[in-house]
């Protein structure tokens, strides 16, 4: 009797959330919808500005009038930033549609890090992975995770502007999930500012528009994973992304061209 009445308990329980769900989803729905009409209506003037600044840029060198060519210069960047911050608001509120397939994450990270490699060694920072061995597929959108990857690579390079070493690792976590932490030896994060790196137009840049770890939070959280971030000052700064594996049989890997062929050297060290 008493098994009933938990098990019914947490039936309505789980009712009440999936409702409250719902409905905050509605709501955040129709903001969207506004929130992208209000910045197309708001890019449309934006682009006619930075037309006729153009214009009068050439004019200006025509003239050579160095003093309004600079305040020019200066008001043409502006408006490239303020486009900026618009297409980073527009890429928030858009539904995020995500093509979730299973796959092996150590191979997109591999491609992640070949890619990447010659702008770290002309930055002289220093490309390390750990990869598990055998980890069980986890659910992907590869483009959203490797624009995550290369957020998440972005932030690290600016926080070692002298070089510095970012290691990437993986491995399994709980059975059910599968780890990914990317580690950067920079300047670490002070406390108080660590607290509000996810919230939206949050930003310590000058040129930032604040709402590149939000869009990264939602990438990972749309393909079902969590991410958290860990540092102080003066220490490294480390990004763990959690994300659930693929539940199929093994022996069904083979069915997806793109992930059939294996590779037996799973912990690789790219130098500069």
């Amino acid at each position: 009797m008493n098994s009933h009445k938990t098990n019914s308990s947490n039936s309505n329980k789980t009712q009440q959330e999936l409702e409250t769900k719902l409905r905050a989803a509605e709501r955040l729905g129709y903001l969207g919808g506004s929130v992208r009409k209000l910045a197309h209506e708001l890019r449309n003037p934006l682009n006619s500005i930075y037309l006729n600044l153009q214009l009068l840029e050439e004019d200006c060198k025509q003239q050579d009038n160095p003093d309004m060519l600079r305040r020019l210069q200066v008001s043409l960047k502006e408006v490239q930033r303020l486009e900026q911050i618009l297409s980073d608001f527009l890429n928030f509120a858009r539904s995020s549609v995500t093509e979730l397939k299973p796959m092996d994450v150590n191979k997109v990270l591999e491609s992640f890090v070949e890619f990447i490699k010659p702008t770290s060694e002309r930055d002289k920072i220093q490309l390390v992975t750990y990869l598990g061995n055998d980890l069980p597929y986890v659910l992907l959108d590869e483009k959203l995770f490797r624009s995550v990857l290369m957020n998440l690579y972005l932030n690290a390079a600016g926080a070692m502007q002298e070089g510095g070493t970012f290691t990437i690792r993986t491995r399994l976590q709980k059975k059910d999930k599968v780890l990914i932490t990317l580690t950067d030896t920079g300047k670490g994060i002070p406390t108080e500012t660590l607290k509000k790196v996810f919230d939206i137009f949050y930003t310590t840049k000058t040129s930032g528009s604040g709402l590149g770890l939000p869009l990264t939070r939602r990438a990972i959280e749309d393909m079902g994973g969590t991410i958290t971030l860990d540092s102080s000052p003066g220490s490294v700064t480390t990004a763990f992304i959690s994300l659930p594996i693929a539940l199929f049989p093994v022996k069904e890997r083979s069915l997806i061209p793109a992930e059939a062929e294996e590779k037996d050297n799973n912990i690789i060290e790219v130098e500069d």
